[in-house]
């Protein structure tokens, strides 16, 4: 009888979870390492046979088999001693996307190794696989010496049967590992820890972790979901009716490990290996080639942290702040529950709907998840800065910028805030820090208001801040515009005067004061005001427009063409005409 034949014919101590009712395929791809293939002849089909006697025995007891669609030669970096760097190299080479299992052939060992984990290893719950070639030249002396009284050809086929067994036996244990079994007391069993002739089957306990392994793989899409489904039932098994025919120490390691891939904080090696791509990709600027890279672990990884933020980041990026991507950040948010950049992305998508108080309150909580953190990187500080100057948090945002005051980009976001500051006329302390992002938004409001001449609803607006913030330079140069409007000019510059008496920086101030003096013909004040407000914000192209619409008007064709070419030097195009 053949070991396959002797496998399939041994009769089940127990009750047993059911085989699939159909039988499933498992494909196999198998790269030949190099010293595998220098020291086994047929190395070929040496593969296809082992792999072919461990189906046989896989068909019987689970019904699956194992389909070998490649096999390839490979060059590993290893020199084969060490076969967890083998196996490492091997998950680095080939993820098994499109297969089952990915198993190396590596080569053997110069010494007799009792031990079946020196002869293979595989991934725990994992697709990868790695063997070693079976030539024992101290095995077979021993065993020449053993069986002396034999002629030649009746020790060569009983050694070619000792080998057969001892191939199939090391297939079927590491794929036993690879999906959950583990190791028993008894060592006739083939989830044994030393390799043996008397190993002849799994034994009831890995019997029925291995039928439940199966037959969860046939109801699920990808290996990360079967494996989670899997695990559940596996911690199952290990506490149940078999739990004292397994090893305790590989029991506990196992119950260990199971708990560790299901915990949401922990990743295993292929997801982990996958998000740390994605995070190469996107820091690359490869926002699209990054979302693909990350959505099957987005999708089946919905609870772990890490996962849910840069999901959150990596769509933002690659299509925007649309609706699904503000539904991928709050569960980001919900998940990620000291992560700040989901926080800091829902403010952009507020901000970009002009939703300013639910943009506000994620900034802040933004803030709070930062100040919590015990390690805290430079570029969050850098965002936050950035949202609370867009929110006219001004004071937050400069204290913001202040943790990172060399980083790249800072010097950026000061000058946006100065560049808002002396616009309006918000001096630093002009308006409570608490109140300020109010007060900036209603003033932004006001100004866009006025500039499309919708001068009723600018005036409500104005009021108000009239009522709470008189003696801010924006305020009365925002009055000052509102008169300009309605053409009354006594109360227009009245208005502009005590602006810029609050604050000779405000460039709104000054802009509204150049009108009003070429409107009375005052061409040194009209130039000395809009040169003014220009130099305050040169970033701000309405006030480079209308120095040029005055020069324009008087015919200073030598300062307009000064003035053409120092915009188009910092802007890179022309003055827009009015």
């Amino acid at each position: 009888m053949t070991p396959s034949q002797t496998y399939s014919s041994t009769a089940e101590a127990a009750e047993t979870i059911d085989k699939p009712e159909e039988l499933v395929h498992l494909k196999v791809r198998v790269y030949a390492g190099a010293g595998y293939r220098a020291e086994t002849v047929r190395w070929r089909e040496r593969i296809e046979e082992q792999i072919e006697a461990a189906g046989r025995v896989t068909r019987e007891q689970f019904n699956f088999d194992l389909q070998v669609v490649q096999i390839v030669e490979w060059q590993p970096q290893s020199d084969g001693s060490n076969l967890q760097q083998v196996l490492a190299e091997l998950r680095g080479k080939d993820p098994a996307d499109d297969v089952d299992f990915v198993i190396g052939m590596t080569k053997s060992l110069a010494a007799f190794q009792p031990s079946i984990h020196l002869l293979g290893m595989a991934e725990s719950y994992g697709q990868h696989i790695v063997l070693r070639a079976m030539n024992d030249a101290a095995e077979r002396e021993h065993f020449d010496q053993a069986f002396d009284e034999l002629t030649d050809e009746e020790r060569d086929r009983l050694y070619g049967a000792r080998l057969e067994h001892k191939e199939t036996s090391v297939v079927l244990h590491e794929l036993g590992h690879a999906l959950g079994a583990v190791h028993t007391r008894e060592p006739t069993w083939l989830m044994g820890a030393a390799s043996s002739t008397e190993q002849q089957a799994f034994g009831p306990a890995n019997t029925r972790i291995i039928r439940l392994a199966v037959k969860l793989r046939a109801e699920h899409d990808s290996h990360d979901a079967w494996r989670r489904a899997f695990l559940k039932g596996l911690l199952e098994e290990l506490d149940g009716r078999y739990r004292d025919a397994f090893d305790p120490k590989a029991r506990e390691r196992s119950v260990a490990l199971a708990k560790a891939y299901l915990d949401v904080n922990v990743l295993t090696r292929r997801e982990a290996t996958r998000l740390q791509r994605t995070r190469e990709l996107a820091g690359q600027g490869r926002f699209d080639e990054a979302w693909k890279h990350l959505q099957p672990l987005a999708s089946s990884r919905q609870h772990n942290p890490p996962v849910m933020a840069a999901a959150c980041y990596v769509r933002s990026r690659a299509f925007g702040m649309t609706d699904a991507t503000r539904e991928q950040c709050e569960l980001a948010f919900a998940v990620a529950k000291e992560n700040p950049s989901p926080a800091l992305m829902l403010a952009i998508f507020h901000l970009e709907r002009d939703e300013r108080d639910e943009a506000l309150a994620m900034i802040d909580e933004g803030r709070r998840r930062i100040d919590a953190a015990e390690r805290v990187e430079g570029f969050q500080w850098l965002s936050l800065a950035r949202l609370y100057a867009e929110a006219g948090a001004l004071t937050r945002s400069e204290d913001a910028i202040a943790k990172v005051p060399m980083m790249k980009g800072a010097q950026e976001v000061r000058e946006h805030i100065a560049d808002i500051r002396k616009f309006f006329g918000v001096k630093k302390g002009a308006v409570p820090p608490d109140e300020e992002a109010d007060y900036v938004y209603h003033a932004r409001k006001a100004a866009e208001l006025l500039d499309k001449r919708q001068n009723k609803e600018a005036k409500a607006i104005i009021d108000a801040l009239a009522e709470s913030h008189a003696d801010v330079a924006a305020t009365q140069a925002l009055k000052c515009q509102l008169a300009g409007n309605s053409s009354d000019l006594h109360r227009a510059s009245k208005a502009c005067k005590r602006a810029l008496e609050l604050d000779d920086n405000c460039a709104l101030g000054h802009m509204m004061s150049g009108y009003l003096a070429m409107l009375q013909n005052k061409q040194g004040a009209t130039e000395r005001h809009f040169v003014k407000a220009r130099d305050l914000v040169p970033s701000n192209v309405q006030l480079w427009v209308s120095l040029a619409g005055y020069y324009r008007r008087v015919g200073k064709t030598t300062a307009l063409a000064k003035l053409q070419d120092d915009f188009e030097a910092r802007f890179g195009t022309q003055i827009p005409m009015r």
